[in-house]
């Protein structure tokens, strides 16, 4: 079931967008590329939505403070090596926070 509303659509963005924050805080600082934990954290976002609310991702990103330096928004790059596990575990975090918040939301 994909999430019908805005407002749902926005704190679901704002999540993944916090979880990518959290997870990530020291590579942000150090001005990391994070363009991985971004392309996950928007196909989760994605799936998850309808089509409609796709640009309310691209939204909160721009506002998040989170960078992509060696990629463009719309793409996806690849995970390097010494990174893929520990992108992986993002991943599985996110979309439990996630699975919890679509618990809440249909509550």
């Amino acid at each position: 079931m994909k999430i019908e509303t805005e407002e749902a659509a926005r704190r679901l963005a704002e999540a993944i967008l916090s979880d990518i924050r959290l997870y990530n805080a020291e590579a942000i600082t150090q001005g990391r590329d994070l363009s991985v934990e971004i392309g996950e954290g928007r196909a989760l976002y994605r799936s998850r939505v309808l089509a409609s609310f796709h640009p309310l991702y691209e939204r909160a990103f721009e506002a998040s403070g989170i960078h992509a330096p060696s990629t463009e928004l719309g793409t996806v790059a690849e995970p390097e090596t010494e990174s893929a596990g520990s992108s992986a575990w993002m991943l599985l975090l996110v979309l439990a926070f996630t699975a919890l918040i679509g618990w809440q939301l249909l509550r």
